[in-house]
């Protein structure tokens, strides 16, 4: 019993362990699958894939995983199915393309057929009729259906002087709903409001103005420009980092890497520097307020003796006049 019990509790622990239950994610599996994409291991990247179709939740990671599913495919000599791929992941993303310097003309020229044919479903209906226009053409009244190409498009509801105007991104094989609202009238019928005479403001008693707080200010703007500088290097960051996630040139990623968090280490720094900076600017404005109040305080109770002469049926003097 006493050799049983450790080696029970030692199988727990391993059992528990994270590094012994976590699954790579689809973001990993798809990083993977590129590479071996880019080592034609078309095999390997579309295993990878498969799996990573399994667990994905976001809408761009799935439409590449679809799109480089059939880009294996494409090089397994299995064309159909490749080209449901690409309506996959045209439905996800109707926004995806082919370099043509990095693809063959061939690929990319399938692609972009198979983004021309499709078509998605657009709904515009309005709380009131009203005439319904598609990338400046009008197409009918609504409520009204239409069969549109896949990507942007512009959609207007007029009635009379009331207008409504989006853009909106369809994909292949997808229906979009659009709820247009026209305002029942155009501006305000009520009556003016009749003016009433504005009292004229008194003029305020001028109240000296005591030293400002420079150094407050100082500290308050250095510490704006360090948040702004940590700002525009953590977008820097993440547009590398996008790029490293992106990208279909195996060349690239180290570099884009290395640029993701070199950037990211310098916005890390201005934002400890804007907190150190604002946390002085918050001490100086009580140290400099304090300064300000203890002159206040001095001029007001400062000590005057102003000599007054007198003279008196008995004689003169000098009478001393004390003031607080």
């Amino acid at each position: 019993m006493t050799i049983k019990q450790p080696l029970i509790a030692a199988l727990a622990l391993l059992a528990l362990s994270p590094s012994a239950s976590a699954a790579p994610s689809a973001q990993q599996l798809f990083e993977r699958a590129k590479r071996a994409y880019m080592h034609a291991n078309a095999e390997s990247s579309l295993k990878l894939l498969r799996r990573a179709t399994k667990t994905v939740r976001d809408t761009k990671l799935a439409a590449s995983i679809e799109l480089y599913t059939g880009l294996s495919l494409l090089i397994m000599n299995r064309r159909p199915e490749a080209k449901a791929a690409f309506r996959r992941a045209l439905r996800h993303d109707p926004t995806l393309s082919l370099d043509k310097e990095r693809f063959k003309p061939s690929t990319v020229a399938l692609l972009e057929s198979i983004k021309a044919a499709a078509r998605g479903t657009l709904v515009v209906t309005a709380n009131r009729q009203g005439k319904v226009w598609l990338d400046g053409v009008e197409r009918g009244t609504t409520p009204l259906t239409l069969q549109v190409k896949i990507g942007k498009h512009r959609i207007q509801v007029r009635a009379g002087a009331a207008r409504s105007d989006v853009t909106v991104v369809i994909g292949a094989g997808a229906q979009l709903t659009i709820p247009a609202h026209l305002p029942t009238s155009i501006g305000s019928s009520a009556p003016p409001k009749a003016k009433t005479p504005s009292k004229t403001p008194k003029p305020s008693k001028a109240t000296p103005s005591g030293p400002s707080r420079l150094w407050t200010w100082i500290a308050l703007g250095s510490a704006v420009a360090s948040a702004g500088a940590g700002v525009a290097f953590g977008l820097l960051a993440k547009a590398d980092h996008d790029d490293y996630m992106s990208t279909r040139d195996y060349d690239r990623f180290a570099s884009a890497e290395d640029g993701a968090k070199s950037k990211a280490l310098l916005a890390n720094v201005f934002f400890i520097g804007a907190g150190v900076l604002a946390a002085g600017a918050v001490a100086l404005f009580f140290i400099e307020g304090s300064a300000r109040a203890t002159e206040r305080h001095d001029e007001r109770f400062a000590l005057h003796l102003p000599l007054l002469p007198t003279v008196a049926p008995g004689g003169g003097g000098l009478v001393v006049d004390l003031r607080f």
